[in-house]
């Protein structure tokens, strides 16, 4: 099994990189070409359809995972059925939106690039169902071929709408015109292989299902996005570029929690239903292992920060440097809530989760409204940090079981430990850039091993199930 997930694990990681590398490349295209005040209009737009994608959604490819990963059998009557209920949620809600923009405010050139924008967000409604299928049957080889090859389809796309002179709108055109070619391979892939069934009487017992995973999704995506749709409300597009400079480096690694979820969550769905000894010790390999990553990540962005600003996005951006490094502490926060929402749904808590992040949002939104127009980018990123420590201090009460409960906190405590011992090191030496970061990180994995947060029995135990040896009597993830 170890050896499964761990395929899994890099088909994903293989090509979550290759799509990362490509977005943030077209990002810094259009930052640099457009400059920062079109790039907010650019990022506002993002958020605004990303949110349109979760409403579209409606929770039903996480119920396809859920549902497939006990049942192969109802995959293609789930996956034909939530296609077609995706596409008539779209039909519904386009007008909505641009009614909407239009009523809040927004000028002509993000009303107009949001009509053309939100069916780029369709492309991506429609991949979610197909990457469901794969996940539930755990291929994940198929979901990194093809959610790697998007983003150099549109990169392609993009690249020759801005040599051909038609600005914005074109890169909005060569999104789409990518989203929709890779879409369409991949499903026609996968219509062969699962031959899907639509049966629309089935539909109220899906969305029954669902609709926690929807409105979790829903309230989870406006937690993380409202500090970029407030900013575009409440201060300038050169603000909101400047703002979405830093968090895309921070939004560069937070995609790598959500895809270990989703090779982690199938395993955890079926363990959950079974010995709860070995379901705890796979949670809690899974938060352990995210929040590591998580803590290395963030106590490399802070001393780097100014380093990294410049070498990507160029001088105009100077001011994301403050603004990345009030972030940098949302590395850490954004893969240890990501592992503990994973829990709390695969262990039947997602009521709590949808509830604490519903808390969670509204005093996001209120923390937004009071810094932003005092403070700016930085207040908004102050916010972040600070809401998103009060829905891990949520989820925590939520995991309901005491002896789960206690050994998470004990993983939380670990990691404000070490990182206490990351930003001693860089206090004595006095470093910035990109050396400092590699002295952050290994103080941060000192401190990480002072307080056992990793063993190492555990690791063998590890390499031993990854290369198929017998495992030995310590236990571990199984």
């Amino acid at each position: 099994m170890l050896r499964r997930m761990a395929s899994n694990a890099v088909a994903l990681a293989v090509g979550g990189v290759v799509a990362q590398v490509a977005f943030i490349t077209i990002e810094v295209i259009v930052a640099r070409e457009f400059g920062s005040e079109e790039y907010g209009v650019f990022s506002s737009v993002y958020a605004l359809g990303l949110t349109s994608l979760f409403v579209v959604d409606l929770g039903m490819s996480w119920q396809l995972i859920e549902s497939g990963s006990r049942d192969s059998k109802s995959i293609p009557e789930l996956l034909g059925t939530t296609v077609v209920l995706k596409l008539l949620g779209f039909a519904v809600l386009y007008p909505l939106a641009a009614w909407g923009l239009a009523a809040f405010g927004y000028d002509d050139r993000a009303v107009s690039f949001y009509l053309i924008f939100f069916f780029y967000f369709l492309a991506l409604a429609m991949q979610d169902s197909l990457s469901a299928v794969y996940a539930a049957r755990e291929r994940m080889v198929v979901n990194g071929f093809f959610q790697g090859g998007t983003p150099v389809a549109i990169a392609g796309c993009v690249l020759a709408a801005i040599g051909l002179g038609s600005g914005l709108f074109g890169v909005g055109v060569g999104y789409v015109v990518g989203g929709i070619f890779v879409t369409g391979f991949w499903g026609l892939l996968t219509w062969r292989a699962e031959r899907p069934k639509v049966r629309l009487a089935g539909a109220p017992a899906i969305l029954r299902k669902s609709y926690l995973y929807g409105l979790t999704g829903l309230l989870g995506q406006i937690f993380y996005r409202i500090d970029l749709i407030l900013l575009s409300v409440l201060a300038t597009m050169p603000q909101v570029g400047v703002y979405a400079a830093a968090y895309k480096l921070l939004d560069l690694a937070a995609k790598v929690p959500i895809l270990g979820a989703r090779v982690v969550s199938p395993q955890l769905f079926q363990q959950s239903h079974g010995n709860d000894e070995i379901y705890r010790r796979s949670a809690d390999g899974f938060v352990r292992l995210s929040a590591a990553a998580g803590l290395l990540l963030a106590v490399a962005c802070y001393p780097s920060a100014e380093w990294l600003i410049g070498v990507v996005f160029g001088p105009e951006y100077a001011g994301a440097t403050v603004v990345l490094r009030i972030l940098s502490v949302s590395f850490a926060l954004k893969f240890i809530l990501v592992a503990f929402q994973t829990v709390l749904t695969t262990r039947d808590r997602h009521a709590w989760r949808t509830g604490a992040l519903a808390v969670a949002t509204a005093g996001a939104g209120i923390g937004h409204l009071l810094l932003i127009p005092s403070f700016g980018a930085a207040g908004a990123a102050g916010t972040v940090v600070a809401a998103e420590g009060f829905l891990l201090l949520l989820y925590l009460w939520g995991l309901g079981e005491p002896r789960l409960r206690v050994t998470l906190a004990k993983r939380v405590l670990g990691v404000c430990v070490a990182a206490g011992v990351a930003a001693l090191a860089l206090g004595l030496t006095g470093l910035e850039g990109p050396f400092a970061a590699l002295v952050a990180m290994a103080a941060a994995a000192a401190g990480l091993a002072g307080v056992g947060f990793v063993r190492p029995s555990e690791l063998g135990e590890l390499w031993r199930g990854l290369v198929g040896e017998p495992a030995g009597t310590t236990g571990g993830p199984n």
